[in-house]
Order: C-alpha cells, then sequence, then structure tokens
C-alpha cells in the first residue's frame, strides 16, 4: 500500500474523504478483557472450553482414518451484540466459531461455525474430545495443567464496542486518483478518529503497563513472590535444557528461587508481605537477573539465544527495564485478586489503573510511529487487508476477524503479522445458513 508524504492539494483530500464515508460500515470491535477468567459464567469469550449444547457436535476432520479435531476459537452471544444497521445479526442466540488449526495454513474450508439459536447459559462446557487436539497456550508457562482452574484452558470475556469502519481500497477513480499517498493518509486520519470515538485518546502500552524491578511498588501480595520465583525458575530451567552443560553454573540462581517460591507458599498468597521482606525480595530479584545475565555473557550465549528468554533482557541506557517476569507475575496476582474477591485496594494504583484501562486500544510506542491505524478483533466493517481477501470478499460479510494477539494463544507457530478471517454471503447470513462460513488466514 503507498504511503508518501508528498504534499497534496486540500481539496484533493476532501473530495477522497467524501468518497471514503460513502463507502463506510458499521462494524463492532471485540475487545478482549485484559486477564482471562479462571471462574466465570461469561456468555461471550474468547479461548476456553464453549458451552455447546448437547446436540451440536464438536467440528472434526478425518485424516488418515483418526479424527482430526478443530480448535475452538470464540463463543458469541447475539443477545449482547450492540445493534448496528447493516447487515442484520440475528438478535438471539449464541454462534460457536472453530478453525482447523492442526495444519500450517488454513484452507477456505477449514472453518466451523455453529448456530444455537438460544442463549448457552444452560448449556455446559464441553470438555476437548482428545488429548490431541490442538489446545490454547497458558499464559503462565509455569504453571501445572489445572493449576488454578478445573481444567488448564483460559477463556477472555469479551466486551462489544460498536465503531465506523472504512476501507481504503476498491474506492473507485475519485479516491485513488489523486496524488500518491493520498487515499491512505486520508483514510488512516478517518479510521483513528473513528477509533478515538469508540474508545477514547490513544495511549501506548508503555504509559498502561511499566514493571520495572525498581519500582518500589512491588511485590504488593505473596502470590508476586510465588509467581515471579516461578517464573524465573521457569526461565532458567529452559535455559538449561536447551543445553544441559549449563546446569551447574545455573544451579546456585535456581536453588535459591525455588527456595523463595516455597517460602512464599507457606504464607496467604492474597496478603500483603511485611515491608522488610518486600525490599529483601526487591533486592534479590535484581541480583538474579544481573546473576543471569552474567552467567550468560560467561558462557557466551548468543544474542539470537537470548532474545528467546525474557529473563535475559539487558536494562537499556536511561530507560527502565520492562520486566516480562514480573509483568507476568504481577497480572497472574492481579487475576487472583479480582477472580476470587481478594482485596483490590492492595493492588498498586498503577496496576489497577492498567487493569481499568486495559479493555482499550493500546499499541506498543513504535506502532504508533507508523502512522497507520490499528486493526482489531471484529465482526463486520471491512477485514484487514494484508493480502488481497478483504478485496475478493468485498460483497460479502465480515463474520469475524482475529487478530495475532488471540489466535497466537491457539496457533503459537503462525505468523505474527497475519489475520485470521471467517467470511459469509449476505443471502447465507439472512438464512442462517452458517455451514457456509469459509476462513482465510493472510499474512505479510
Amino acid at each position: 500500500m503507498l504511503n508518501d508524504s508528498q504534499p497534496t492539494d486540500p481539496g484533493d483530500e476532501q473530495a477522497v474523504a467524501a468518497e471514503i464515508e460513502r463507502h463506510g460500515r458499521d462494524a463492532i470491535v471485540l475487545q478482549p478483557a485484559p486477564l482471562p477468567v479462571l471462574w466465570s459464567n461469561v456468555r461471550s469469550f474468547f479461548g476456553g472450553l464453549p458451552r455447546l449444547p448437547p446436540q451440536l457436535t464438536w467440528p472434526a476432520r478425518i485424516v488418515n482414518s483418526y479424527y482430526s479435531y478443530f480448535t475452538f476459537v470464540a463463543q458469541i452471544d447475539l443477545s449482547e451484540l450492540p445493534a448496528v444497521a447493516d447487515p442484520p445479526l440475528p438478535k438471539t442466540g449464541t454462534l460457536y466459531f472453530f478453525a482447523n488449526l492442526n495444519k500450517e495454513w488454513l484452507e477456505p474450508d477449514d472453518a466451523r461455525v455453529l448456530f444455537h439459536e438460544l442463549s448457552s447459559d444452560t448449556c455446559e462446557e464441553r470438555a476437548f474430545p482428545s488429548v490431541g487436539a490442538t489446545q490454547p497456550a497458558e499464559p503462565w508457562p509455569w504453571l501445572a495443567p489445572g493449576e488454578l482452574t478445573p481444567h488448564p484452558y483460559y477463556k477472555y470475556p469479551i466486551r462489544y464496542v460498536p465503531c465506523r469502519s472504512y476501507r481504503d481500497y476498491s474506492l473507485g477513480p475519485q479516491a485513488e486518483q489523486g496524488p500518491r499517498g493520498t487515499l491512505v493518509k486520508v483514510h488512516n486520519r478517518m479510521q483513528l478518529g473513528a477509533f478515538e470515538a469508540a474508545f477514547g485518546p490513544r495511549r501506548t502500552v508503555e504509559e498502561v503497563w511499566a514493571f520495572d524491578a525498581y519500582d518500589a511498588s512491588w511485590p504488593f501480595v505473596w502470590s508476586v513472590i510465588e509467581h515471579a520465583s516461578r517464573a524465573l525458575c521457569e526461565q532458567v530451567t529452559r535455559i538449561c535444557d536447551d543445553a544441559p552443560d549449563r546446569d551447574e553454573a545455573f544451579e546456585p540462581v535456581l536453588r535459591s528461587a525455588e527456595e523463595w517460591a516455597e517460602s512464599a507458599r507457606g504464607h496467604e498468597g492474597l496478603s500483603r508481605p511485611d515491608a522488610a521482606t518486600c525490599e529483601e525480595f526487591r533486592v534479590q530479584w535484581r541480583e538474579w537477573r544481573e546473576q543471569i545475565v552474567a552467567i550468560a555473557g560467561q558462557l557466551q550465549i548468543s544474542q539470537s539465544d537470548r532474545s528467546r528468554y525474557p529473563v535475559l533482557a539487558v536494562r537499556e541506557e536511561q530507560r527502565p527495564l520492562r520486566d516480562g517476569l514480573l509483568y507476568e507475575a504481577t497480572r497472574l496476582s492481579c487475576c487472583l485478586l479480582r477472580d476470587r474477591g481478594g482485596d483490590e485496594s492492595l493492588i498498586p494504583e498503577q496496576y489497577r489503573r492498567a487493569l481499568d484501562d486495559g479493555w482499550g486500544w493500546h499499541r506498543r510506542e513504535s506502532q504508533w510511529d507508523s502512522g497507520y491505524a490499528p486493526a482489531f478483533n471484529q465482526m463486520l466493517g471491512y477485514g484487514e487487508a494484508v493480502q488481497s481477501t478483504p478485496l475478493d470478499r468485498i460483497d460479502d460479510v465480515l463474520l469475524l476477524q482475529i487478530k495475532p494477539d488471540m489466535y497466537g494463544a491457539w496457533w503459537p507457530d503462525s505468523d505474527p503479522c497475519g489475520v485470521i478471517q471467517f467470511w459469509i454471503g449476505r443471502e447465507d447470513l439472512a438464512n442462517g445458513l452458517f455451514d457456509r462460513v469459509t476462513v482465510n488466514f493472510d499474512c505479510t
């Protein structure tokens, strides 16, 4: 797609904007909760297990005489959707989205969308029919399967936000024959404006979530100590598993972290440690990080190998360390406090603000630099044209678009710059023929 800073005539931009607006469509953005839920009866969610009625069968395909089960990706309760003008979706009922992620690529018939005319309130969760089915990755890899939940699969509740959707392709000569770069620039400005109208001013992830090892606001509960220690153990164990000759060098750090994790398990996880213990653990954490980086240097672990382990990230000049392990330990502890009715006042203000604001549309600072309008998990409107599929399906309905921040949980080996899109013909949608839905995976 063209992107040129060449100056353009304001009159040309006005004509382009009018053409883009004429083709605008209503869309619904699907915002997953910032944290998964451990126990919940939510009716719309990504991941987890579907609440399927008994008359619906888990989709599968027979491959080499064996059943290859599709991956469940989302459950949408249609009664929770905001009303939009076009096209009309059923006002009640539940859609269940499945994709065949047991392969490297998606063909159009690798989608299954099931429809139940009632809400899923009275339905039980349906377990994976086979241990061989593709299962969602856990956001916290140091946890044992089912450790905090009745099953090992987390679900992310969905919040729906209506939003105007604009396309920057197939708009006709009024928009496409203007000065080079005008269409992209005007489209991005209009789409960003629509997003800001729906979600408020944009912010960066760096503004919302900042986890610095030198920040005195942690650990605010024993759970942070336990899970930060366990996260570090998991990372160090992986480093050693990749090269067993590293075991002896890392063994003192591993043993010390295991002792802290064991000590934390002896306390009520959602209670606050005393100030002296908090300071002692902060000092210990910094020492572990420095020791691990120093050992990696002594063992001559390559930069490419280091990039695979967040624990080997080094502090940038004049910038705080955005500590990925503390980030995940803190998110899990916040999740436990909320999910189990703990005292949320124990959560430091900036973390509580991040949780409350986490439904937003934050991007990393570098992503805003491009000036492009971000894409979202969404229903209806225009799909992101990573390749040509949205142009080829211009007259069809985008039933669901899933971005990498969600599908990466079920398809970790796929391209992180792609998009999964479920499509249905307008007549098929009007007649409720969801068995005719097709899917595509487009990537750069």
